[in-house]
């Protein structure tokens, strides 16, 4: 009773901070799945804790998320799926903010990805009958980012996926990149301690690879100026970074360049209400009424 408690406890935690974490629950589960016992009833408390948050983080913002159909839903999952791994694996062109632009369903790249992910589950499926350690990786990087699926439209947006929705994911890719490099140290079914000192040599120039990007990429996080002025120079077509960007510069007193940056963003998205306020807001800050007048649509 009392480990139950505190597993209770440390799994309530990450729940008061990111309801993203009701994906822990379903990996109890898979726990006892890799180490093939038989779950009981202790797992109960752990996923009415996920529903319980779930539904107070959907009645929450209700009016900003939407609902896309399954065909699109399932269709923008596999494609953040897929880019995150791209991303966990080559961690460079960072941004925060990844949009889908254009049709989804329409667009090959969607299809590609369903495949994709519908190939690497057939794989995976594949391997548990030698082992189960792989298939434990891949589900839970998936089980932990799937509550991530239903966050992707927002305001009639549409959002490939953040950078953030894959902090816990990261320990499943984590987990079998230690499968990986474990059976790299192995050679004709014995340790090798030649193979193990090269992979701790190759293991570190990566490490050292990635310590140097995470070191240029805080400049980026300096400020929010620099932040969506990165996020612009990554994806020049997605209105909202020129948005938010004009936002930042208005703050910050630079209204001259903030009206540029919503011009920006209104040739992308002319219908955006928030942006043709937020630049009528700018143009009554330099004193030019008759403009503001214009984009308040008096």
């Amino acid at each position: 009773a009392g480990v139950l408690r505190a597993r209770l406890f440390f799994d309530l935690l990450p729940l008061l901070t990111k309801t993203t974490a009701a994906g822990l629950a379903p990996v109890f589960v898979l726990l006892d799945w890799r180490a093939g016992r038989r779950t009981g009833k202790t797992v109960i408390p752990f996923f009415a804790l996920a529903g319980i948050f779930t539904v107070i983080a959907f009645l929450g913002k209700e009016h900003t998320l939407g609902v896309l159909d399954p065909l699109t839903l399932g269709l923008v999952a596999s494609r953040s799926v897929l880019f995150l791994i791209g991303k966990l694996v080559v961690p460079i062109g960072l941004s925060p903010i990844y949009a889908v632009t254009g049709d989804v369903i329409m667009t090959s790249v969607s299809w590609i990805a369903l495949t994709g992910l519908v190939m690497i589950v057939f794989v995976v499926t594949r391997t548990t009958r030698k082992t189960r350690d792989i298939a434990f990786g891949w589900w839970f990087f998936f089980l932990t980012l799937a509550p991530n699926f239903f966050n992707v439209l927002k305001g009639g947006d549409i959002f490939l996926t953040t950078d953030r929705y894959a902090y816990l994911p990261s320990v499943g890719a984590l987990f079998l990149l230690g499968l990986g490099l474990r059976k790299l140290c192995v050679a004709n079914g014995t340790f090798s301690p030649a193979r193990l000192r090269a992979v701790v040599a190759w293991s570190t120039a990566v490490a050292v690879m990635f310590v140097v990007i995470a070191a240029r990429q805080t400049r980026v996080w300096q400020s929010s100026q620099t932040l969506f002025a990165h996020a612009v120079l990554l994806d020049p077509d997605f209105y909202l970074g020129h948005y938010f960007l004009g936002n930042t510069l208005r703050a910050r007193g630079l209204t001259d360049i903030a009206v540029e940056a919503y011009k920006a963003s209104i040739i992308r998205q002319p219908k955006s209400a928030r942006t043709h306020a937020h630049l009528a807001h700018a143009y009554a800050e330099q004193g030019k009424r008759t403009e503001a007048a214009v984009e308040y649509g008096v």
